[in-house]
């Protein structure tokens, strides 16, 4: 799910820069608790917003890819 140059340029699973959002809109419960550092980078988004690099899943989920992000999401 990475946007244009963040593909080369993300952080490789780190948690660090948030280039890998991504909504979950149905099956929240199904995915892996947010570590203290998902939840510090996803701290200016809505709580079903989770890093696609460490979720892990535990059934059938629907997300939403590429939708927006805090501003600061691209300054870490």
């Amino acid at each position: 799910p990475y946007r244009s140059l963040t593909r080369w340029t993300n952080c490789n699973g780190k948690q660090l820069c948030g280039t890998c959002i991504v909504d979950v809109e149905n099956g929240l419960n199904l995915c892996s608790m947010k570590s203290m550092d998902e939840a510090s980078t996803l701290r200016d988004n809505p709580d079903s917003y989770r890093l696609s690099c460490v979720t892990d899943v535990y059934g059938d989920i629907t997300v939403k890819v590429q939708g927006p992000v805090g501003a600061d999401q691209w300054t870490r």
